[in-house]
């Protein structure tokens, strides 16, 4: 689509003289689509703003007991990793894990 837009010339001199004029328009559409994006991100993140109640969520309440949480589970098994260790154990394994193992 073609479109007319009124820039400063001292903005459109400094673009072309990193892109040239024939990538012009190319520049700017990927400069208003980093912005857009900024601007949805931005957006999502005013309005997810407080939904964690930190009464029901007391491990995400500040930074460092989040941090705590995150190291917490990623020492601890998870069921998964559990059940895997007691089929091997059994002698039950999975052909996708004979594969990786």
């Amino acid at each position: 689509m073609r479109t007319h837009l009124v820039l400063p010339d001292d903005l459109v001199d400094e673009v072309d003289d990193h892109v040239g004029k024939r990538k012009r328009s190319e520049f700017f559409a990927e400069a208003a689509r980093e912005r857009l994006r900024r601007q949805r991100l931005s957006k999502a993140i005013r309005e997810g703003a407080g939904i964690l109640d930190p009464k029901r969520y007391p491990h995400w309440s500040t930074p460092e007991k989040v941090d705590k949480w995150i190291r917490d589970l990623r020492e601890t098994p998870s069921s998964y990793d559990k059940r895997v260790a007691r089929d091997k154990k059994r002698g039950r394994i999975s052909p996708r894990h004979k594969r990786a193992g």
